[in-house]
């Protein structure tokens, strides 16, 4: 294990807590700057895309019954990124998953704009886009179609809720997704021409 490990046992610690406020409130993941993702596939997805991450929630029973998270626990030994082993009742306490893996990854939020994106050749607009579960599969879509970027306007814009982030199955890692509103998309596409 690594030197940066913080054993939690309370549904009561602060961490804990904490972590269960950005999972479920979009105000609290906007105003701290971070996101969590749940599940060995985003980690893995976050970790392989380099994505900016403050720690990785686990808990002692995965890491001794499931080979992929002892695996990513213990490849993580030396690294700067903090590990954080909890109980599977602290992590019942916050998990939004109804059969969760036990591992989560907290990541600092990129706040990318649309002046700060070069003039993408293949970009969706996702314009009102009410279910973030559907947003992310369009997300997943245009990574996989080789998209350059993908714009959320309108709605929804929660490029960080956790059903978007398991519909996009880390293909927000992989695609830059912003947010913005529709009058700076179509100022955007006006100067685009």
């Amino acid at each position: 294990m690594s030197n940066c490990l913080k054993i939690i046992t309370s549904r009561q610690n602060p961490q804990i807590k904490y972590i269960k406020k950005l999972l479920k409130n979009p105000k609290e993941r906007r105003a701290n700057g971070e996101f969590v993702a749940e599940g060995i596939h985003l980690v893995q997805e976050a970790l392989n895309a380099s994505a900016t991450i403050e720690a990785i929630v686990f808990t002692e029973t995965a890491y001794l019954h499931n080979s992929e998270i002892s695996s990513i626990i213990d490849s993580l030994t030396g690294t700067k990124i903090k590990l954080i082993k909890t109980t599977s009742i602290c992590y019942e306490s916050f998990t939004v998953l109804k059969s969760p893996e036990e591992i989560a990854v907290i990541i600092k939020s990129k706040q990318i704009g649309l002046r700060q994106i070069d003039k993408p050749k293949r970009m969706i607009i996702l314009d009102d886009i009410q279910d973030s579960g559907n947003a992310g599969t369009m997300v997943r879509t245009a990574a996989a179609a080789g998209f350059d970027c993908v714009t959320l306007c309108g709605q929804f814009s929660d490029i960080t809720h956790p059903q978007f982030l398991r519909a996009t199955m880390g293909a927000s890692f992989k695609i830059p997704c912003l947010e913005t509103s529709k009058d700076d998309m179509l100022e955007f596409l006006k100067k685009s021409k």
